[in-house]
């Protein structure tokens, strides 16, 4: 019996903290009254969103000055967790990107204005000094209006602030300075595409 039981919480365990998270809709099911909350009544400290003073909980929206939505968030216990989907100015999806509390975690989608994917990726360990480890990234262009596409099987993201600093990773990284980054190989050597 209790080697059964010894069993059954290695498991559990292991499934808690070994296991990667692919989906968020924890999040939805958790929180289907979620509160939403303007960034502008929101505080940023330490890496941690704060509503009235405590860790929030909900979903975090901001909007450009022609009132349309430019990103809403899920939050968690003051962290990222679960979707964010950016906007362009006219309302087109500009990106969807999963987050694992508080860091850059699963599919990573960017999207042309004209509602064509240009960057696909599964965004997986967080380096805390130099971005965050992708694989399988997909980088789409058009020349000549043809769609060209080009695969690498590892790289790096590094969101990069308004004043052009490197940050050391999504984790610690206001929602709003992450508009901004560039896609390196995995040595950090070569720029493979800068998205602003």
């Amino acid at each position: 019996m209790k080697k059964h039981l010894l069993i059954g919480l290695l498991l559990t365990l292991y499934s808690l903290v070994i296991e990667e998270p692919t989906t968020y809709i924890e999040f939805e099911a958790a929180y289907p009254n979620a509160e939403t909350v303007s960034i502008s009544n929101i505080t940023y400290k330490d890496g941690l969103y704060y509503f009235k003073e405590k860790a929030f909980n909900g979903n975090i929206v901001a909007h450009y000055e022609n009132e349309k939505l430019k990103y809403l968030s899920q939050v968690f216990d003051g962290r990222l967790h679960g979707l964010t989907t950016e906007y362009f100015p006219q309302g087109e999806v500009k990106a969807e990107r999963n987050y694992y509390l508080g860091k850059l975690h699963g599919a990573f989608t960017e999207y042309f204005q004209n509602g064509k994917i240009r960057v696909q990726a599964d965004v997986k360990n967080n380096n805390y000094h130099g971005g965050e480890d992708i694989e399988r990234l997909t980088v789409y262009t058009v020349k000549k209006g043809k769609i060209r596409s080009k695969t690498f099987e590892r790289a790096k993201i590094i969101f990069v602030s308004p004043t052009g600093e490197h940050h050391k990773s999504s984790e610690g990284t206001p929602i709003y300075e992450q508009n901004h980054f560039i896609i390196t190989n995995p040595e950090g050597t070569k720029i493979l595409l800068e998205v602003k």
